[in-house]
């Protein structure tokens, strides 16, 4: 996983907007389609995708908005857990509400990831 770390972080140039990683994390956790081909063969369970995320955030990578940097709740973050980007359990929060359908994939997010795969 350290692999698509650094490949995330050199082609996003550093910069990742929340809502994009959002996106990114859940396209990746259904799919393995966007992703190059040399990163098809890494185990993409939920753990290591809320792991890789939680990482990029911490490292200052991904671009939090107001609410998450103040440490305010989400507000559609309906799981128990927390509120901290830079913890694994709040990626897996976003798995969680996408397995129950209370977010839905960006069907035009294919299109852009190329911007950060």
């Amino acid at each position: 996983m350290e692999r698509l770390f650094n490949h995330i972080r050199r082609q996003c140039g550093g910069h990742l907007p929340y809502e994009e990683a959002v996106q990114l994390m859940l396209w990746l956790y259904c799919s393995v389609e966007l992703l190059p081909e040399k990163f098809r063969d890494l185990p993409l369970s939920r753990e290591n995708l809320a792991f890789l995320f939680s990482k990029l955030s911490s490292r200052g990578i991904i671009s939090l908005p107001e609410d998450l940097r103040s440490g305010l709740p989400e507000p559609l973050h309906h799981r128990p857990g927390t509120s901290d980007a830079s913890e694994p359990d709040h990626w897996e929060g976003h798995i969680w509400r996408l397995l129950r359908k209370k977010v839905e994939l960006d069907d035009s997010f294919p299109v852009r990831a190329h911007l950060y795969l």
